[in-house]
């Protein structure tokens, strides 16, 4: 253990004005798999219902459509 160190990051190392714009090639490019994370995607309205699912486990990452 001796010679070992820890850091700690905020953020890490991420570069918005490049990693955005990386990231958003990638997804178009179908090589960021976005859309599979998404368990719903519900109105406004339903947001009732969006909290029972997720309370329950049942979705996880929803998307709310304004």
């Amino acid at each position: 253990m001796q010679g070992l160190k820890i850091f700690g990051s905020f953020m890490g190392s991420t570069q918005l004005r490049v990693d955005i714009s990386w990231l958003v090639g990638l997804f178009q490019q179908g090589r960021l798999k976005l859309n599979e994370l998404i368990t719903g995607d519900f109105s406004l309205e339903q947001m009732n219902e969006v909290i029972k699912l997720a309370e329950s486990g049942e979705a996880i990452r929803n998307v709310i459509i304004w």
